[in-house]
């Protein structure tokens, strides 16, 4: 008799233990749960303050949500990676780290575009450097 009435006090601990386990847990999830909802809250307020910071290096026009990145890598025609290739990529990366964003608005990046085409620099001997003309 003895061994059953302790048999039965240690399922009776074993559930209330598993139960208050269970009530931690949904009260974490719960938590979490909240925290999520609040995040899905702000992603808008942070999306416009991202575009409003933004603005073209050549025009000083804000560029909006898409703006454009102009990034010349070297590449390689065989496999592996030459010491040259490497050498140039590596100092593109650590300039670009180490200085601010360089973006461009669209109608900018059309004329740097054409600009290299050759396009524009036959008809008005302009450089890519120059702030459009006013």
């Amino acid at each position: 008799m003895d061994k059953t009435v302790i048999f039965i006090v240690i399922v009776i601990i074993c559930v209330l233990c598993t139960v208050w386990s269970a009530c931690v847990m949904a009260a974490r999830a719960d938590e979490q749960l909240r925290e999520i909802t609040y995040d899905k809250k702000e992603p808008e307020e942070k999306e416009e303050d991202m575009t409003k910071q933004r603005t073209c290096k050549r025009c000083g026009m804000p560029t909006g949500a898409t703006y454009y990145k102009i990034n010349i890598n070297a590449e390689c025609d065989r496999a592996g990676a030459t010491t040259e290739q490497f050498c140039y990529n590596l100092s593109k990366t650590l300039i670009q780290a180490n200085s601010p964003e360089n973006v461009y608005c669209r109608s900018c990046v059309d004329k740097i575009e054409k600009y290299i085409n050759c396009d524009m620099a036959i008809t008005e001997r302009t450089y890519i450097t120059d702030k459009p003309g006013k």
